[in-house]
């Protein structure tokens, strides 16, 4: 397997094309890894932000904010392109708020007005980082506080009063299409909780029930109710706000990784996925710290030759970061190739290892 690759600049690994169609698609895939400077207006962004696209011709790329501040650009005003990776505006937190302690109430555009909120802007927001609509956001959040009474013990009378569904059979249908179970196999269910911690790359969600991590993310630019509620989806079970002793042992073991002194992880995996994902996955499991592998590497090593595609978009769908190492598979040539957690993340993550290494 080769070392992981050593890129001194991101303006060496991504093409002026391909740079250019990330701004073209609004793309937060590719935020923080490099930024546009528009030469007619002066103002430098981030590839997501919801500007006018402007024309290639006045594009000029950088791939840092202080190299583009040197060339006597200023910062967008709109996407702040110099403000912390993993920040969010600070309305998100009010409006967090407003949903959490009201799960009854249904947020329409007249009571974001009234509430102070641009509803233009909510969904806007939703759209770009939560890969949900605020809508959607609403429902799941309201059904995982409802299904969490359940986990508990709690009678359906009593987790249906707590939402703004209308009958039991629409609570039921609603629990079938996103944890596809009935409520009463839900009142089995172990509950699964969050908790965020800091990092070298940014804010992290743990997630774990009380035997196994059942997902470990990058919360970037979204706040951890916003992670919670798309776990919950995946894991197909509601994830609630707390702390158990397998958080915990996860989040030492965190610590121990990015001080250079642990290179793997021993705690135990609930891994939510068809039977061909968990085979990436436990593959992934074997590429040794410090190393990595093509994705044809990868399929090879699942006896799958001519599935990399597949193999790839596995490796996309790991929701257990940096324990099961997607970061360290990388595209033909030794280009970084693409990461769920932005590509800022997987270079530092492989710097890190080849320096403890």
């Amino acid at each position: 397997m080769p070392a992981a690759p050593q890129v001194s600049s991101t303006l060496e690994t991504l093409s002026r094309a391909e740079m250019a169609r990330a701004v073209r698609r609004r793309s937060t895939f590719y935020d923080y890894t490099f930024y546009y400077a528009v030469k007619s207006t002066g103002i430098f962004c981030l590839p997501s932000c919801s500007s006018r696209n402007p024309l290639n011709e006045n594009l000029a790329f950088f791939s840092t904010a202080e190299a583009a501040s040197r060339e006597g650009y200023r910062p967008c005003k709109r996407c702040s392109p110099t403000s912390k990776r993993d920040s969010y505006p600070s309305w998100i937190d009010r409006l967090l708020a407003g949903i959490m302690g009201d799960g009854q109430r249904r947020w329409t555009d007249e009571e974001l007005r009234a509430s102070g909120f641009e509803p233009v802007n909510v969904r806007r927001w939703f759209d770009a980082n939560c890969g949900m609509t605020f809508q959607t956001f609403q429902r799941r959040y309201r059904l995982a506080v409802a299904t969490q009474i359940l986990c508990k013990g709690g009678t359906m009378s009593e987790a249906i009063a707590t939402t703004a569904y209308r009958s039991e059979s629409a609570f039921r249908d609603a629990v079938a299409k996103i944890y596809g179970v009935t409520p009463t196999a839900m009142k089995s269910a172990q509950p699964i909780v969050a908790t965020e911690v800091d990092s070298p790359v940014g804010r992290l969600m743990i997630a774990a029930n009380n035997t196994h991590v059942c997902g470990l993310s990058f919360l970037d630019r979204r706040p951890l109710a916003v992670g919670m509620v798309e776990l919950s989806g995946v894991v197909r079970s509601p994830v609630s706000q707390g702390n158990n002793a397998v958080v915990e042992a996860t989040a030492a073991q965190l610590d121990g990784f990015f001080a250079g002194k642990r290179q793997a992880f021993d705690v135990p995996l609930q891994l939510s996925g068809t039977a061909f994902q968990r085979r990436v996955w436990e593959t992934l499991l074997t590429i040794p710290y410090g190393e990595t592998v093509s994705y044809g590497d990868l399929a090879e090593m699942i006896d799958k030759p001519n599935a990399y595609r597949a193999v790839g978009n596995a490796n996309g769908a790991n929701r257990i970061a940096i324990i099961i190492p997607c970061h360290r598979v990388i595209a033909a040539g030794g280009k970084l190739g693409g990461y769920g957690g932005s590509l800022w993340r997987k270079q530092a993550l492989l710097d890190l290892e080849q320096k403890h290494t």
